[in-house]
């Protein structure tokens, strides 16, 4: 009887033995992992060899990552957030590399970011890693459905902000000035940290012993050197708009009110005649080149019509009347409802004889980005960043001695209606991807360009 049971025991362990080895190294496996360590907090999740949990706020989210000491070196490549729109939004962590047997909190925010608190949200987490003894790399999506929280969240600035690191690029992206002590910078908030910022600290080197630091944007373009003139109008010293070349300072004759702009201020036109600021002849532009501005068309009556931005409404013009000079970025003189832009430059004496008028409209009382490219005799036209019109035209003369003119021409006669803000002109002719650059940059505030 007790070798019937004996040989009973055999057979089943022969029979399920197996099993019960393969689910005693699973378990082992996931306690080698980390999974089931009762010292760690995070409980939330696991993707491949990485446990985690997840936090998402207001304005980004947070991740604490426990990394496995099988694994050797880990970096988190992207992050997606995609709210209840639909747009999926990518967001720069501030801590991107992990290291096997620890554990990384990682901050990711983005001024794009704008979640309710209680709103769905679904977030991919891109990883590569590779393993302790392997040259082999994997990579995994961590997804992870989740529901935002009443949080906002910052990420700290690098140390070496001020002393010998002075003018060095860091990616965190703080709003406003800090202050720095022992060369290191307290924690402030990112608000574009896909962006890279410029710590300028007063003093030599930071030459004070708490000196103060401001973070200026490095655009993803590089327009420098390339900028003749910018007028950001954000200030009006008396009646001088300043010039960030400070070469071309703007005389404002008339009215011209400061209000709030595109980005900062801007000048408000009130479409009267004589209102202007001349900015002066000294201009050193050839072509290729670029002009770019913002405006806030309001409506102007003229008898029994009614335009956009004024009759020949005039943003920038390097010209003295309604039909000589170098170039003339205006209004179309349409009625409401056919807003369009006209831009007109010569190829001899004085006067106007070629241009070109966008094929699209915009829309008054909102705000536009205005582009006009010229590249050798090809002449374009970008309102909001969409390609409005392109001219094959006569290589036009652009040294003549009338001056520019922001908010109508040297006359005075064909005033702009509305506010006009961040003009520019440039030596280049900007292609379509940096003017969805600059579109984009400058239409999420987040970029001042400087030369």
């Amino acid at each position: 009887m007790n070798f019937k049971k004996a040989q009973s025991a055999m057979e089943y362990l022969m029979t399920y033995g197996w099993a019960i080895l393969v689910v005693l190294i699973v378990i082992a496996a996931l306690f080698y992992l980390g999974v089931f360590d009762s010292k760690s907090d995070i409980k939330q999740g696991v993707e491949g060899p990485f446990t985690y949990d997840l936090k998402v706020g207001n304005n980004g989210l947070q991740i604490s990552l426990k990394t496995p000491s099988v694994i050797k070196s880990a970096t988190v490549e992207s992050i997606t957030v995609t709210g209840s729109d639909n747009v999926a939004v990518d967001c720069t962590p501030d801590n991107s590399q992990l290291s096997g047997g620890s554990t990384t909190l990682i901050t990711c925010n983005n001024g794009n970011i704008d979640l309710s608190t209680g709103e769905s949200a679904n977030v991919v987490i891109g990883l590569t890693y590779t393993q302790q003894n392997s040259q082999l790399p994997h990579t995994i999506n961590i997804v992870k459905k989740g529901i935002a929280e009443t949080a906002t969240f910052t990420v700290n600035a690098e140390n070496g902000v001020c002393g010998s690191a002075n003018g060095q690029s860091y990616s965190a992206a703080p709003s406003g000035a800090i202050l720095c002590n022992s060369g290191s910078a307290s924690s402030v908030t990112a608000n574009y940290p896909s962006l890279k910022w410029e710590w300028i600290c007063n003093g030599q080197n930071g030459g004070t012993n708490s000196p103060q630091c401001t973070a200026n944007i490095i655009s993803a373009l590089s327009l420098n050197s390339d900028i003749v003139a910018l007028f950001h109008l954000d200030e009006q010293n008396g009646n001088i708009a300043a010039d960030e070349t400070n070469l071309h300072s703007g005389t404002i004759t008339g009215t011209v009110g400061l209000v709030p702009g595109k980005m900062g201020n801007g000048y408000y036109f009130n479409g009267n005649a004589g209102n202007l600021v001349n900015t002066g002849n000294s201009y050193t532009i050839g072509q290729p080149f670029t002009v770019s501005a913002w405006i806030k068309p309001g409506t102007y009556t003229l008898g029994s019509y009614t335009y956009c931005g004024g009759r020949f409404g005039n943003i920038f013009t390097k010209g003295g009347n309604s039909d000589s000079g170098d170039w003339m970025l205006a209004t179309g003189a349409e009625i409401t409802g056919i807003c369009k832009i006209d831009f007109r430059t010569r190829t001899s004496g004085t006067t106007y004889n070629q241009g070109l008028t966008s094929s699209g409209t915009y829309s008054v009382n909102n705000w536009h980005n205005i582009v006009v490219t010229l590249d050798g005799n090809i002449m374009k036209i970008y309102i909001d960043k969409t390609l409005q019109t392109t001219k094959t035209i006569v290589l036009p003369r652009l040294t003549g001695t009338q001056p520019a003119v922001i908010g109508n021409i040297a006359a005075g006669n064909y005033p702009f209606s509305g506010i006009i803000d961040e003009v520019m002109l440039i030596n280049k002719a900007l292609t379509q991807g940096e003017v969805n650059t600059l579109y984009d940059e400058q239409n999420s505030g987040r970029a001042y360009y400087y030369p």
